[in-house]
């Protein structure tokens, strides 16, 4: 049975989590369940996924037979059938660590790499399958020619296991895609060394030396994936080319042979036919072959087509071949789409649209290619054949000239200089202003600080330059207004109701100091006054959308949503171009859970604003509410560009974009700010959290240091080490870099971790004394409280964990972690209670592996070990790395005589941890059936 420990945070409310799993209380989901487990095991998969699909028939939901269902899919060779049963569940709540690489395979077999990059998430993962999975993503980040982010996703994948075979082979690819063929030999052979066995070694040797054009050498790697395995598809096409381009055209046609017998229906095998039967001279059987290349290719789903590169390239050529322009302009705009770098790619384009008699886009075409790669004299041709064909001729010649002497670069790009603050380098630009105001106030410099500081939220500097201002022109009402904005936002209300009471003496229909004593009146608590003071005002300025917000945010004050919602949507009608109008009613609508509304006046606001990073930031969040984590991440990129070298707003910017979990793009923004600010502290700290996450300790130790050393009175730099320490496992070491934090200033985060250092060092007793000390000066701190609840489940001193639990139940009494908890407490203290709080986890939150595994073990305990496995599968479905819950599994399926799947579970129970409670137990129970099945 499991406990959950939180590390501190209490979770109060569950509403934005998971929907609770669908209740199953049909027994024969359980069966056919099992029935398939049991097919599966003696690799009947058809009959398996027969059962399969009775058991999601039954229940929809099933995790267990969602996982083993996309197992068996890619196993069979559907990938899209894989996708769709692994994608449902990890929509009900799987363990991403059983999902993500039978997702990445199938999305790579389709074709979908940006999926792989934006829909499977690296953390949470055990390291073996981190490792994998960044494989995966780095192979996917060179298929789309990103090739930063696919070397930052190998290092950090070897960084975590050194001798990994897919980020090895991943590597391979992408030092091929850099051109960098040696050093991509290099790894090639130290693959092969270390994993000799296995096809994808030899194979991506072989594509080394194809890219190297040693062809012979090449051939023979291929051949030799092909002899561990026969079936290696893409190895076999890829030799079937070298041979053709060595003009060994008998081996290839024996290949060819081999692949139109095993696998008739492969496009590119058809293709490659089509080219040998045209170099024999033998056009009918070629344009036999392209046919068929380009009928198998029609008769494939277009998501498989359109997401994979080969594919579209083989129809293509075989459409060129067959001098079918249209079509093969069609897939090669498909396939462009796809990998945009492909210059030769866009100069075949290029050469269908001329022969179509299409110059302009050529020249569109061509023009891209040339950004990808200036020095083709090739491509310049094209480009000033496609210019002759428009009548520009003397463009033409130029465009010949410079292919004449290309010798070096053909195009140099010129960026124009902006100005300081427009660039983003708000500190040098606001450095450079208020030098010249001192040398010289005037007017227009001291309005423009002013400006300036208030969006910064300098206020204090605001209320000294405004008040400048109101010197020089006393009787300015902008200037006045300013200055009674800067008092009220430090919270002097007197003093700026002063203000905008002296503008109104002046100029009594100043809407906008009307407006800000309404203000100040809300602030107050001030309502009926506030009220008083809008209805004039709504009579006076019927279409001031300013009045119309400030009385919405009047009815929201007083609780009337309805009306606040309905003046914001009538400013909004009134001027939808509005910035302050956009802003407000997409707050309003996300308050109120409206967000496909908020969405839909965001992006209004975007067209009509396109280079305010504001309504970028507010759209970036909406999408990240609604859970579409690649449209946020392209805003959030779009706002990094606009950004420039502003170190706040990149600094808000990677916060955003570890909202949906974009590390490499947060860890880039970061970078940015620190160049522009190199002692920007927050950036620091997150920096250095970041790389501790992502197992970059020694970066992360250096800047700890660095902490501690440019900030002696703050003790982060003292937690951040103690954070790097315990990532190491020197476990003594952290707990002293925590007790020098707390030295400099007492606080709850350094007193959990130290919990969890003295913990790791099995100082159960210091650790426990840690919590009583701290709770006895603070002894509501919900934090710690329930940190000692769990200490004391951990020391087995039940009977107080009891008590404890019941004051933590009293203050919350829905929360199903502590019900789960109390379970377990009872359980222990063999209270019949036990299953009733176990129970009342689960209905509230069956989602949460360790409340499933606490409902599933105390009814195997009850003898009801039937009716407990399929909470339990449940569990692991959800956590499967959990040694409890492998046991948990285990114990069940003996019980009911499933002893060969039980020393299965018992077998990953004690490779999941070397220390668990139950783990003599497991230890036993494994050795007593090996000696029954002996």
């Amino acid at each position: 049975m499991s406990i959950f420990s939180r590390a501190g945070v209490l979770i109060l409310t569950f509403s934005c989590l998971t929907p609770l799993a669908v209740a199953d209380n049909r027994q024969d989901v359980g069966m056919y369940f099992e029935d398939a487990n049991k097919l599966y095991y003696q690799d009947e998969l058809p009959e398996a996924i027969i059962q399969l699909k009775n058991a999601l028939q039954a229940n929809p939901q099933h995790l267990p037979s969602l996982l083993l269902s996309g197992e068996i899919y890619l196993q069979q060779g559907d990938p899209k059938a894989a996708e769709y049963a692994l994608r449902q569940a990890l929509i009900y709540g799987a363990d991403s660590s059983l999902v993500v690489l039978n997702l990445a395979k199938s999305y790579l077999q389709l074709g979908n790499y940006q999926r792989i990059i934006s829909d499977l998430q690296v953390d949470g993962l055990s390291q073996p399958v981190q490792v994998d999975l960044l494989g995966y993503r780095a192979e996917a980040y060179t298929l789309l020619d990103q090739l930063p982010d696919a070397r930052f996703s190998i290092d950090l994948a070897l960084n975590k296991d050194a001798r990994a075979l897919l980020p090895r082979l991943a590597n391979v690819i992408l030092l091929i895609r850099e051109g960098a063929l040696d050093e991509a030999l290099d790894n090639a052979q130290v693959v092969i060394t270390d994993w000799p066995e296995d096809a994808r070694s030899w194979n991506s040797h072989a594509s080394v030396m194809h890219a190297q054009g040693d062809l012979a050498s090449a051939i023979q790697s291929y051949q030799k994936a092909l002899t561990i395995q026969p079936s290696h598809v893409d190895a076999r096409v890829a030799k079937v080319g070298a041979l053709i381009d060595l003009a060994r055209l008998d081996e290839a046609a024996d290949d060819l042979a081999f692949l139109k017998k095993e696998y008739p229906y492969e496009p590119r095998a058809a293709y490659f036919r089509g080219l040998l039967l045209s170099k024999a001279g033998d056009e009918e059987g070629a344009r036999l072959e392209y046919v068929r290349c380009t009928e198998v290719i029609a008769v494939l789903s277009k998501d498989k087509v359109a997401s994979d590169p080969q594919l579209l390239m083989s129809a293509a050529l075989a459409h060129y071949a067959l001098n079918q322009l249209e079509s093969a302009r069609n897939y090669l705009q498909l396939y462009l789409n796809k990998v945009p770098s492909d210059v030769g790619a866009h100069k075949l384009l290029a050469d269908v649209l001329l022969k179509q008699g299409d110059p302009e886009n050529a020249i569109k075409i061509l023009n891209t290619a040339r950004s990808l790669l200036q020095s083709d004299a090739d491509l310049l041709t094209m480009l000033a054949a496609a210019y002759s064909q428009t009548g520009r001729h003397a463009r033409a010649t130029r465009l010949l000239e410079e292919a004449v002497s290309s010798g070096g670069s053909l195009f140099t790009k010129t960026q124009l200089a902006k100005s300081l603050l427009r660039s983003g380098d708000v500190e040098r630009g606001m450095q450079a202003l208020e030098k010249i105001h001192a040398q010289e106030p005037t007017q227009q410099t001291g309005f423009l600080l002013t400006v300036s500081y208030l969006k910064q939220k300098a206020f204090e500097k605001a209320e000294g330059t405004a008040h400048q201002l109101v010197g020089l022109d006393p009787d300015n009402v902008t200037y006045r207004n300013l200055f009674g904005i800067a008092l009220f936002s430090q919270g002097k209300m007197e003093v700026a109701r002063e203000q905008f009471n002296l503008i109104l003496k002046q100029a009594p229909s100043f809407s906008a100091a009307q407006i800000n004593i309404v203000k100040i009146d809300i602030a107050e608590q001030k309502l009926s006054q506030a009220r008083t003071q809008m209805e004039l005002l709504l009579v006076q300025y019927p279409e001031n959308t300013s009045v119309m917000l400030e009385m919405s945010r009047l009815e929201l004050a007083s609780e009337k949503q309805d009306e606040a919602l309905r003046w914001a949507e009538k400013a909004f009608a009134l001027d939808s171009r509005s910035l302050e109008v956009v802003l407000y009613l997409t707050d309003l609508y996300v308050k109120l859970e409206k967000l496909d509304l908020a969405e839909s006046v965001a992006r209004t606001g975007v067209q009509n604003h396109a280079d305010n990073l504001a309504v970028l930031s507010v759209l970036g969040q909406i999408q990240t509410l609604k859970n579409q984590p690649k449209a946020a991440q392209v805003t959030f990129k779009q706002m990094v560009k606009m950004a420039g070298f502003d170190a706040e707003s990149l600094y808000k910017i990677a916060n955003l974009q570890l909202r949906i979990n974009e590390i490499a793009d947060a860890r880039y923004s970061l970078s940015k700010v620190l160049q522009a600010e190199p002692d920007y502290f927050p950036a620091e700290v997150l920096e250095v959290e970041l790389s501790i996450k992502l197992g970059m300790l020694e970066g992360a130790e250096k800047s700890s240091r660095k902490l501690q050393k440019d900030y002696p009175g703050n003790p982060v730099g003292f937690q951040l080490l103690g954070d790097v320490y315990m990532a190491r496992q020197l476990y003594k070491q952290a707990d002293e870099q925590y007790l020098l934090g707390l030295s400099i200033r007492p606080a709850s985060g350094l007193i959990s971790s130290r919990y969890k250092a003295l913990q790791a060092q099995n100082k159960p007793a210091e650790s426990g004394r840690v919590l009583e000390d701290w709770l006895a000066v603070h002894p509501d701190d919900l934090k710690i409280k329930l940190a000692y609840s769990e200490y004391l489940i951990i020391t087995q001193d039940y009977k107080q964990a009891a008590i404890l639990l019941v004051q933590l139940l009293n203050r919350f009494p829905e929360d199903p972690l502590l019900l789960n908890n109390m379970a377990h407490v009872l359980y222990k203290l063999k209270r019949p209670e036990a299953l009733n709080y176990a129970k009342g986890a689960y209905a509230k939150a069956a989602h949460i592996p360790q409340i499933a595994d606490t409902l599933g073990w105390l009814l195997v305990e009850s003898g009801n070990a039937e009716g407990g496995l399929k909470y339990l599968r449940e569990a692991n479905s959800r956590d499967s790395n959990s040694p409890e819950i492998l046991y948990h599994l285990a114990v069940a399926l003996k019980a009911i005589g499933r002893k060969k799947e039980a020393i299965i579970y018992l077998e990953r129970a004690l490779r999941a941890a070397e220390i668990f409670e139950e783990r003599d137990k497991a230890v036993a129970l494994k050795a007593s059936l090996l000696k029954d099945k002996n």
